[in-house]
């Protein structure tokens, strides 16, 4: 069992694949962003077995957008294949995803995260930059029929239309519609996070009063309302205005093998000198460094310098 400083039990980790994206969203890669190479899979290979012996149990394969990944299919089977892995993940912007979810399915997939920040195709290629709603739109209503699909949106604005129009999904399909508050890395930092309790206020206007759901969905820190009417869920993962630090369950590793046990602060382990050699050697390193994990972030006072894209969203 993986323990960190502050007593909390870690079991999740979060393989960033790559740093590409076939986005250029205002909060995260602009146009004259710039990426670094793709690393072959092995590593992200032997690092999940090593973080499997020290009981990580959940992966979950980010980006950027993991789908450009070349190999992702043949990397999700592998990953799920190792003793301890019981769950893994994908959090995708959903453009590619009708055409390898199959084969990711196949390879032992479990979950999908879609990311949606518009509900009209006019708005959605503002924040992206692109002409992608309809396509994405297509991808959750098809995913939904084979995998279990939560849906993440994070908002630049209070427009009661749009955040409706989002909610709207959780009520005519079986997913789980996440709003997340826009956490202040890179271009993201200055613009304006629309709370929680706005939205709230916003959906409850609309569809009346929102309950605490008594469905499991998952380890993440996630809060889940159930509102009459509805095939799913509403939830709402709130760093900014209901920070979850004290359980926080997981640790990031970048497309270029850095170990972040808290998306906001150093330190930062580099696993490359550590990858191919002995597995039980690179699982002890991860274990040094998880005991070094901050009991929490201070993004409110100290926004993040590094956009979310080299993170791992």
């Amino acid at each position: 069992m993986l323990i960190d400083s502050s007593g909390r039990k870690i079991d999740y980790l979060r393989i960033s694949l790559t740093q590409k994206c076939s986005l250029r969203c205002v909060y995260c890669m602009r146009q004259e962003c710039k990426v670094q190479n793709d690393e072959k899979y092995e590593g992200f290979v032997r690092a999940a077995k090593a973080a499997a012996l020290l009981g990580i149990s959940k992966i979950r394969l980010t980006g950027g957008e993991p789908l450009m990944y070349e190999g992702i299919e043949n990397l999700t089977g592998e990953i799920k294949r190792i003793d301890g892995i019981k769950h893994i993940g994908l959090t995708t912007n959903g453009l590619a995803l009708d055409k390898k979810l199959d084969l990711l399915l196949k390879n032992g997939l479990d979950s999908v995260n879609i990311s949606l920040d518009a509900y009209n195709r006019y708005l959605y290629k503002e924040i992206t930059g692109f002409d992608g709603f309809d396509t994405v739109l297509c991808a959750i209503k098809n995913a939904c029929e084979k995998i279990p699909v939560k849906i993440n949106s994070v908002l630049l604005s209070s427009d009661a239309e749009n955040i409706t129009g989002i909610a709207l999904l959780a009520k005519e399909l079986p997913v789980s519609v996440r709003f997340i508050e826009l956490m202040p890395f890179g271009p993201a930092a200055g613009m304006h996070s629309v709370s929680e309790n706005e939205i709230i206020k916003i959906l409850e206007q609309k569809f009346g009063k929102f309950s605490l759901s008594n469905a499991f969905h998952g380890s993440g820190p996630a809060r889940y309302f159930h509102a009459e009417g509805f095939k799913g869920d509403i939830g709402f993962i709130s760093a900014m205005s209901h920070s979850f630090c004290q359980s926080c369950n997981r640790i990031r590793l970048t497309s270029d093998f850095l170990l972040k046990t808290c998306i906001q602060y150093p330190p930062v382990l580099d696993l490359k000198p550590f990858l191919y050699g002995d597995i039980e050697t690179l699982a002890e390193k991860i274990r040094e460094h998880v005991l070094q994990k901050p009991p929490h972030h201070d993004l409110c006072s100290h926004p993040c310098t590094c956009p979310m894209f080299t993170i791992g969203g």
